[in-house]
């Protein structure tokens, strides 16, 4: 299976998840407090404003105790994955200009919590799944 294929069927989610046209307010890409790289697309919606993203494309391979050294390994290409993936459902060559897009979202959760499980391109029928990465999608409530 090549990345990005679909996992799971949308049509056995599709009754909790819903649909609701956004906008970009911006994006970062940033080494966190603990070390990871990550990459984050801020985006408004009704229900207000939602991070996409928040994965950590690496983890710590070594640490030694009272040394500043560490070593980070990438997770198998999954950051450049992510970029490409919302770069392409944007219909965008540049980062730094996804700012201002409108794009499409499945969302799922409720008051106190909701997730994006999906970014898709306005018009098309282009959807990027973030469970498709297998990578642990990082988000508060």
């Amino acid at each position: 299976m090549r990345w990005g294929a679909r996992i799971h069927k949308e049509q056995d989610m599709a009754e909790e998840w819903r649909e609701c046209n956004a906008v970009i307010r911006g994006t970062r890409l940033e080494l966190c407090d603990h070390g990871p790289l990550t990459a984050t697309v801020f985006i408004e919606c009704a229900e207000g404003r939602i991070g996409f993203g928040q994965i950590g494309f690496d983890h710590l391979k070594e640490m030694r105790s009272g040394d500043t050294y560490e070593k980070w390994v990438p997770e198998g290409g999954a950051c450049a994955y992510f970029l490409r993936r919302v770069l392409e459902v944007c219909r965008e060559d540049v980062w730094e200009n996804l700012k201002g897009k409108v794009v499409r979202l499945k969302l799922e959760g409720n008051a106190s919590g909701t997730r994006i499980v999906a970014m898709g391109h306005v018009i098309e029928d282009n959807w990027f799944f973030i469970d498709d990465m297998k990578i642990p999608q990082t988000y508060g409530g």
